[in-house]
């Protein structure tokens, strides 16, 4: 069974306290601007040591419970990528399932990620595609309802189609300045 808690400090050093005897904790690090959080550090693992009862301060341990929908918001988008942000509810959260798929098709991706990632990338995307995105949560009670996005990646995918037409043909009808303006055009976008 496993918490996630979220501690945001401007400070270099900081002193948990209040922590559970005879319990294993993993600590994650993450740095964040204004626009985005790196990735996550190697996760330490540390066990607290046993304490008699006489010396523990009475904990307020959280009901375990079926997990309430997660909160997720598109943070942003590149070509190829979309970038997620995910807030968790206040229940126990063993497992994070994200599943993607093209809008309007059938096969779809699913990712299941142990938390507490804040942002989660989705990467190898087309280029220009709208995208169904589904998340939820689980714990040993259940699973939580699903949260559903529609996010599209950068550019435009009708101008990766046009990559495929043959370029020979196209020399006989455009000048070759032409040609060089019109490959640039393509290139800007999805290259």
């Amino acid at each position: 069974m496993s918490t996630l808690t979220t501690i945001e400090t401007i400070d270099s050093n900081l002193i948990l306290s209040n922590l559970h005897s005879s319990s294993q904790y993993f600590f994650s690090v993450s740095i964040c601007n204004h626009f985005d959080c790196g990735s996550s550090s190697s996760t330490i693992h540390i066990r607290t040591p046993i304490l008699s009862s006489n010396r523990l301060s009475s904990s307020n341990n959280k009901p375990l419970t079926k997990p309430s929908t997660i909160r997720v918001k598109t943070h942003f988008t590149k070509s190829n990528e979309i970038a997620l942000k995910i807030f968790y509810p206040p229940e126990i959260i063993e497992n994070l399932i994200i599943s993607y798929k093209i809008q309007h098709n059938s096969l779809t991706k699913q990712l299941n990620i142990s938390p507490p990632l804040l942002n989660i990338r989705l990467s190898h995307l087309s280029c220009g595609t709208t995208y169904e995105i589904w998340i939820h949560t689980s714990n040993q009670l259940g699973t939580s309802t699903s949260e559903h996005l529609i996010a599209k990646t950068d550019g435009s995918s009708t101008k990766n189609f046009s990559l495929k037409i043959n370029f020979e043909l196209l020399f006989f009808f455009l000048l070759s300045s032409e040609i060089t303006q019109f490959e640039r055009s393509l290139r800007n976008d999805c290259s």
